[in-house]
């Protein structure tokens, strides 16, 4: 599990790269750590904006353009899954 120093500095590498981009597509790996339907949590992420990104201890906060934030945690591996750019 990775200690807060490197959860940091995860933090400010995607802000870097992630900051200003859109969210194009989602997919949903394990329903369990969505609240609600999948779909419907699939709907609400496409087409918005990463404006920022913040920590709080070890969790990592996508803030998004409309207000929402997209909460995640880099588990026992240390990675965060799921941004990919093109």
């Amino acid at each position: 599990m990775p200690e807060l120093p490197e959860v940091e500095t995860m933090r400010r590498d995607l802000q870097k790269v992630a900051r200003g981009t859109a969210i194009t597509d989602v997919e949903v790996l394990d329903e369990k750590v969505v609240v609600g339907e999948p779909d419907v949590f699939i709907e609400g992420l496409v087409g918005k904006m990463i404006t920022d990104f913040d920590r709080r201890g070890k969790v990592l906060i996508l803030r998004l353009n409309d207000g929402h934030a997209l909460l995640g945690h880099p588990r026992m591996t240390g990675r965060f899954f799921g941004l990919k750019s093109t």
